[in-house]
C-alpha cells in the first residue's frame, strides 16, 4: 500500500511517469515496486535531489546506484537526462 501511495503521489506531483505507462519504455517489469522506483526517482530528480523529496513516508531512500531490475530501463541521475532514488523492499 505504501508503494502505491508513493507512486500515485510522485506521478501526481510532477514526476515524468510516461515511461511506466503500458506503452512506455519502462513499463516492464509491470510491478508496483518497479513502477514506484521509476516514479520516485523522477520526482526526486525534478525536485532538485533534496532529502525531503525522497521521503515518501519511509517508502523510499536515496541511493548512488539504480535499483536492480530485469528491465532495460535507464534511470536518469539528473533532472535533465534525471543520485538515484529507489523504493525499499
Amino acid at each position: 500500500a505504501n508503494l502505491q501511495k508513493a507512486l500515485d503521489y510522485a506521478c501526481g506531483a510532477g514526476a515524468d511517469c510516461s515511461p511506466i505507462l503500458s506503452s512506455g519504455t519502462c513499463y516492464n517489469p509491470n510491478t508496483i515496486k518497479d513502477h514506484c522506483n521509476w516514479a520516485v526517482n523522477s520526482y526526486f530528480q525534478k525536485k532538485g535531489q533534496t532529502p525531503l523529496s525522497c521521503d515518501f513516508a519511509g517508502a523510499a531512500t536515496q541511493s548512488q546506484t539504480p535499483p536492480t531490475t530485469s528491465s532495460t530501463c535507464v534511470y536518469p541521475s539528473s533532472a535533465s537526462n534525471s543520485t538515484t532514488n529507489s523504493t525499499t523492499t
